[in-house]
């Protein structure tokens, strides 16, 4: 029901409480993130208002900024910090209409909470790799019933080519039917 960000100075031992988090139900430790930036701040998700979302905290305080993302979507893992261009990229689900609520795609935000951007927009999965400095991303994608592939893609999310697509062909002529998605209650 609580989940505590703490400095420890190594030599001492002395610690102290950075973020607090807690709740009357329930807080996930395997769905709470902590990322630093170069600039004495952190990003951190919480489910404080339902919805697993974004948020940034002062480092050196522990004092919360603001919230960066808001609605009624979850975000799975925060991918990349870009310190530089104050944007954070993340992999978030069920925010694409007439979508699998569990696909997960790439979004990106500015630290003020504005520029909330789809980079992957396709109806698929999306597994993501940032290069080091932020400037591209590799988009592996897939869905049950379509081939996969991965592509790279620029940090606005414009595609720079294509890198390999599943060749389901023999398997098509063999008779496969790619299984059906439904929808329960």
């Amino acid at each position: 029901k609580e989940i505590e960000l703490r400095d420890v100075e190594p030599e001492t031992g002395d610690q102290r409480v950075m973020i607090s988090e807690s709740a009357k139900t329930y807080v996930d430790p395997g769905e709470t993130e902590f990322r630093f930036t170069d600039d004495s701040q952190i990003v951190s998700t919480s489910e404080r208002d339902g919805w697993d979302q974004l948020y940034l905290y002062n480092a050196k305080t522990g004092e919360l900024e603001r919230q960066l993302t808001k609605g009624e979507w979850v975000v799975r893992e925060i991918v990349s910090i870009d310190s530089k261009a104050h944007r954070v990229y993340f992999l978030a689900s069920g925010r694409e209409k007439d979508e699998d609520p569990y696909l997960t795609h790439l979004y990106s935000v500015n630290f003020d909470g504005t520029g909330l951007q789809s980079l992957t927009p396709a109806n698929a999965n999306h597994d993501v790799s940032m290069s080091p400095d932020n400037k591209y991303f590799v988009d592996d994608y897939s869905r049950v019933d379509m081939p996969g592939g991965s592509a790279l893609y620029r940090a606005d999310g414009s595609k720079v080519c294509d890198l390999e697509k599943a060749d389901v062909s023999r398997l098509l002529a063999m008779g496969y039917k790619y299984p059906v998605p439904f929808e329960g209650k």
